[in-house]
């Protein structure tokens, strides 16, 4: 029997409000953000689909969300590491993480831009099988119950509606002190790229395969 397809997506989320959180007596380089909504349909042009991620989507992902490189700008689209997530609370609204950032330049320029409301928009990178244990068409919306988050972005421009955004900047000690996190379901497992790879899709495959993925203008998503 073949493999189910394995398929690479970006979406990005936008929201006006943000609120920026400097703890005391911290460094004030954890951002707190809701990475994905749930529950919230919207058109995905390019795929010629409606789409929807449901409660506990990422939910086998909470115990390796370090796994998971925050970036400013998506890699595929020439952006930087800027650092990696956290921790993370899988809520019945979305996906709510938490990322460390660097102290390198671009890390530091873009604390500065979030800090002046100049970033508000949050991207994320992820994979997902076409098998219906991952993903089922109801009434015309691919509704995604699992998909594998590789990329957090912070990004200048939304693609997906205003469900998403930076919710504050706080040290890695407050983290610490409200950190949540589950049990994975049923022995599931984070996937290593060596498992990604073995549903044969070589590393330069998967590579090339992430960088021609665009990212959608905020005009054509959400109409």
């Amino acid at each position: 029997m073949p493999k189910p397809e394995m398929i690479t997506g970006v979406r990005t989320y936008e929201i006006d409000d943000i609120d920026v959180e400097r703890a005391e007596g911290g460094d004030g380089r954890m951002l707190t953000m809701q990475a994905v909504p749930y529950g919230v349909t919207i058109d995905v042009p390019s795929e010629g689909i409606r789409e929807q991620f449901v409660h506990g989507a990422f939910a086998h992902q909470l115990p390796a969300l370090h796994r998971v490189q925050g970036t400013y700008l998506h890699q595929s689209q020439g952006g930087e590491v800027i650092g990696r997530l956290h921790s993370g609370e899988d809520l019945p609204t979305g996906l709510r993480v938490s990322m460390r950032v660097s102290n390198t330049q671009r890390g530091n320029d873009t604390l500065e831009l979030v800090r002046d409301k100049a970033i508000t928009q949050v991207s994320i990178g992820f994979r997902a099988k076409q098998h219906p244990t991952w993903a089922r068409v109801i009434d015309g919306v691919t509704t995604r119950t699992k998909a594998q988050m590789f990329e957090v972005a912070l990004v200048p421009q939304g693609a997906y509606g205003r469900n998403a955004t930076v919710l504050g900047v706080r040290s890695l000690a407050d983290v610490l002190r409200t950190d949540t996190s589950i049990d994975l379901d049923d022995g599931e497992e984070f996937e290593t790229e060596d498992e990604l790879r073995a549903e044969g899709m070589s590393l330069d495959e998967a590579r090339n395969r992430i960088r021609s993925i665009p990212l959608l203008p905020a005009s054509l998503i959400g109409r």
